[in-house]
């Protein structure tokens, strides 16, 4: 049972590692060429006076992408100095307390993510003229993306991936 489950969440997880990996790509690539282009007009003509919205808000959306990316990989920094020392059942079991924790975490960016979007849905930004709604879409968004990965993660340290 834990071990189907495991692999369910593991194919969610990998799809959608792969879908933030893509996704992350397009928006660095966009990101690049518009502030290329804001270098080059401003040097060359007058300012764009939409570029740098447009670059934060992508920055934001590469920020969420680019956690849940990091923890699909686990790369995101961690202290294992002390952590190593202990016995591997210990390690085990502050694992799963730090992954715990994480969890709850996200879940709350994800519910207030989205309330924070219900509210701003009808504020629009000064340069681009779109729905704020779009930009704070990154927080629930980024947090449904890591919560899989994390859960994928507590299914792993459990042991149910151990039958693969």
């Amino acid at each position: 049972m834990l071990s189907r489950l495991y692999r369910t969440v593991k194919r969610i997880s990998d799809a959608t590692d792969a879908l933030a990996t893509f996704l992350a790509v397009i928006v660095l690539v966009v990101m690049t060429v518009v502030i290329t282009a804001q270098i080059v007009c401003r040097f060359f003509f007058s300012a764009l006076s939409w570029s740098e919205e447009l670059s934060r808000y992508l920055m934001v959306w590469l920020t969420f992408l680019g956690a849940s990316m990091g923890i699909k990989r686990k790369a995101h920094i961690a202290v294992t100095f002390a952590v190593s020392s202990l016995p591997p059942k210990v390690q085990r079991w502050l694992s799963l307390v730090v992954y715990t924790l994480s969890l709850y975490f996200f879940v709350l960016v994800i519910i207030y993510g989205f309330k924070l979007m219900r509210f701003q849905a009808f504020q629009v930004s000064a340069g681009l003229g779109i729905s704020m709604k779009y930009v704070y879409l990154s927080l629930p968004v980024g947090g449904m993306l890591c919560a899989v990965h994390i859960v994928s993660n507590i299914l792993e340290v459990l042991g149910a991936g151990r039958w693969e």
